[in-house]
């Protein structure tokens, strides 16, 4: 990551986001950049549902959702949010297998895809998500979408459960400081 981009990437962290967390916190070192573009392709691949919990990353965790651009007036930004309860009560049927969650995925997307919120608010505001909550990407027909994925642990959470939670992903990411997170917390910048 070039050092302006991170310079600007810690100050929006110490200046907006650890006000609105109200503590210190270990946040990604790298954020996650992604560009979705219209395409045919899409249509076959999106939506499908799934919550950060499913991938590894722990319970604790707030997922920080900064859209680069403005939204489009019909598809607004393209990606979607179950409710929480609905998240919830998945969960609860499943006895917390994500596992079984991901073997049902496309059962479960098409019972969230018609309640969940497309997500089309004022350019400049941005999400916090529980890790627990099932989203998805839209498929896009006139709009490029560019977001920026941010993942946080307020610093007490992450201490007090001194487990440490593994990605499922192709890179198996560690989520602690040093590794996924920043070795140093917001507040010690």
């Amino acid at each position: 990551m070039p050092q302006a981009f991170k310079k600007r990437y810690h100050q929006l962290l110490k200046t907006d986001i650890r006000d609105l967390i109200g503590e210190d916190f270990y946040f990604q070192d790298n954020p996650t950049l992604r560009m979705q573009t219209p395409h045919i392709s899409s249509k076959s691949l999106f939506p499908l549902y799934h919550s950060d919990i499913q991938l590894g990353h722990p319970p604790y965790e707030i997922n920080l959702w900064v859209p680069l651009n403005p939204p489009s007036k019909t598809e607004g930004y393209g990606f979607s949010i179950s409710p929480l309860e609905d998240s919830l009560e998945i969960f609860r049927k499943y006895d917390l297998d994500t596992a079984k969650i991901s073997g049902d995925q496309k059962k479960i997307t098409e019972y969230l895809n018609p309640i969940s919120d497309l997500l089309n608010f004022d350019y400049g505001q941005t999400i916090l998500l529980d890790p627990r909550r099932f989203h998805s990407a839209q498929p896009l027909e006139n709009h490029t979408r560019v977001s920026m994925d941010v993942r946080i642990v307020p610093v007490k959470e992450f201490h007090k459960f001194g487990h440490c939670y593994q990605g499922s992903g192709r890179k198996r990411v560690q989520f602690r400081p040093g590794d996924a997170y920043n070795l140093k917390s917001i507040d010690n910048i």
